[in-house]
């Protein structure tokens, strides 16, 4: 993954990878007396925005407001950071924050110091001579998509254990999904990114590469009250979760074998809650300075190993 930055008027990162200003919070239906509706994991404990501090956190916070309410222009004259920084937390945004699915992981910042972010509505991505992304497409998606989540989060017994609970979330996205080889070859088409590499495309469209399972996993985790991080390898991505206070590695994309007529398989428990010397003898972590910003926990426990 690489990233070019060019500073004049704009400075830009480049990222090749790869989601009404409401927050949203899905109506999970309670039929049982004494269950209890699922919490959702509070924002402030997102794995990358921990290690931020307060300056940091500020612009984080901007960032994910300006993506909420669709403004492209993100003022921080006013915080002291250098440029470089304030891209490096646009990536600490983009990993901690896979319900942005409009959001173009291209970011700029100008002369002046502001932030310049760019949207995608599925047909049309900003800044790249096609116009501008239509807010109303991606609204009806954003629209889509809750209801997708809700119907998910929903058949989830709140009373589970976390690891019962994250078990059914990464068998529902194997057995659902079917990986998307032509995306996975050819990624951008007149500049926009195939949904396979999204949550939407994972969850509505049910196809995706390792970019969308991997964000479709880690956001049905929160949404349940389970914190998941996304990291980044060489050439592929996964999921570290933390199930009692113990962070385990998961490849979701690589427990769902594709058979040899381009159809996904059944599903299996191979690479769910590693350790991290298990996972890295398959799965390098990244090498580029594009990522170096992100943090990765250590994982060692084998308690919840799938057995």
């Amino acid at each position: 993954m690489k990233r070019s930055v060019c500073i004049g008027i704009i400075l830009c990162l480049i990222v090749t990878l790869f989601g009404c200003v409401q927050e949203y919070t899905p109506e999970i239906a309670d039929d049982n007396v004494g269950h209890h509706q699922h919490v959702a994991l509070d924002e402030e404990e997102y794995y990358q925005y921990s290690f931020l501090n307060d300056v940091e956190k500020e612009v984080y916070r901007r960032i994910r407001t300006a993506a909420l309410s669709y403004d492209r222009t993100i003022e921080v004259t006013d915080l002291a950071l250098d440029a470089d920084r304030k891209l490096e937390i646009f990536e600490c945004f983009l990993a901690d924050n896979p319900r942005f699915f409009w959001v173009k992981d291209s970011v700029g910042v100008d002369s002046k110091g502001n932030i310049s972010i760019g949207f995608c509505d599925g047909e049309v991505s900003d800044y790249t001579g096609f116009g501008e992304a239509d807010i109303s497409k991606i609204e009806a998606r954003r629209k889509v998509l809750d209801e997708v989540v809700s119907d998910i989060v929903s058949s989830i017994d709140p009373s589970d254990s976390q690891y019962e609970k994250e078990l059914a979330i990464h068998d529902y996205i194997t057995k659902t999904t079917r990986y998307d080889k032509v995306a996975q070859n050819t990624p951008f088409v007149n500049g926009v990114e195939d949904s396979a590499y999204t949550i939407y495309g994972t969850l509505v469209e049910n196809m995706g590469v390792c970019h969308g399972y991997t964000r479709a996993f880690q956001y049905l985790c929160y949404m349940v009250g389970i914190n998941a991080n996304i990291v980044f390898g060489n050439e592929h991505i996964w999921n570290t979760v933390n199930l009692d206070g113990a962070w385990y590695q998961v490849d979701v994309t690589w427990d769902d074998p594709t058979k040899a007529d381009g159809s996904s398989g059944d599903g299996n428990h191979k690479y769910f809650n590693l350790t991290s010397a298990q996972m890295y003898q398959v799965h390098p972590l990244y090498q580029e300075l594009s990522r170096a910003c992100l943090k990765v926990p250590e994982c060692i426990e084998t308690k919840y190993s799938y057995k």
